[in-house]
C-alpha cells in the first residue's frame, strides 16, 4: 500500500533565491518542469498533470540556509519516468529526485555501501526500491570460440559447377514460336536495317 501511495511523488528542490508564496506555488512548478520539457526536446506540462504540490518542512523558526523542497505529485506515470530520465536537464540548482518513505531511504543508505563494494568487484549492481541485484559482468574479450560467427562466402555465377565436375555452359537462347500460330507483323516505325528490307 505504501508502493502505491507514493508511486507518482516526485520531490523538487528549487534552490534558486526566487522567493514564492504558496498561491503561486503551481505555476512556479509549471514553468520550471516546462523550461525543462524546451530543453529535452518533449511534450509540455499541463496544470491537470500535477495533482498537488507543497512545500516540504519548516517547523519551527525560519531558517534561511536550508532550502525546503516541493513536493510534486502527478497524474500519470509515465510522465514522472519523463521527468526523471531528464532530470539533468533542469535549470541550474534545481534537482529532482523519487519521494521514498523514511524506513525505505534508510534501507537505500546501508545498501548503497554494498552496491559501491559489488561495482568494485566488476558485478554490476543497483538499487530497485529497497532491494539491491547484482548480476555478474557478462562482458568479455571476444576470441575465436565466442567470436560472431560468419557466413562462408559463395561461389560467384561464373565459378557454377556441374554434378561431374565440368563446367556448365551457358544454354543458347531458342527462339520462341508464335504459339497461335498468327502471322506476326513488322514493326513499321523501325530504324532497323533488317526490318527494312
Amino acid at each position: 500500500m505504501e508502493l502505491v501511495c507514493k508511486l507518482y511523488n516526485v520531490t523538487l528542490e528549487l534552490k534558486a533565491s526566487k522567493t514564492f508564496f504558496i498561491y503561486n506555488l503551481m505555476d512556479v512548478v509549471l514553468t520550471t518542469l516546462n523550461d525543462m520539457t524546451k530543453a529535452a526536446n518533449i511534450e509540455d506540462f499541463d496544470k491537470w498533470e500535477i495533482s498537488e504540490a507543497y512545500r516540504l518542512g519548516r517547523l519551527g523558526k525560519k531558517d534561511g540556509k536550508k532550502t525546503r523542497p516541493i513536493l510534486i505529485t502527478l497524474t500519470l506515470a509515465w510522465r514522472k519516468k519523463e521527468l526523471l530520465r531528464n532530470s539533468k536537464k533542469l535549470p541550474e540548482n534545481i534537482y529532482i529526485t523519487e519521494d521514498y518513505p523514511k524506513d525505505v531511504i534508510n534501507i537505500r543508505k546501508e545498501l548503497k555501501m554494498k552496491q559501491q563494494a559489488e561495482r568494485k568487484k566488476g558485478k554490476i549492481a543497483y538499487i530497485r526500491y529497497d532491494k539491491l541485484i547484482v548480476k555478474d559482468n557478462n562482458t568479455k574479450i571476444p576470441t575465436k570460440e565466442n567470436e560472431k560467427r560468419k557466413r562462408l562466402p559463395t561461389d560467384s555465377p561464373t565459378q557454377q559447377h556441374t554434378k561431374e565436375g565440368k563446367e556448365a555452359t551457358a544454354l543458347s537462347k531458342i527462339n520462341k514460336t508464335n504459339a497461335l500460330g498468327l502471322p506476326t507483323r513488322l514493326r513499321a516505325n523501325s530504324t532497323s536495317e533488317n526490318n527494312k528490307q
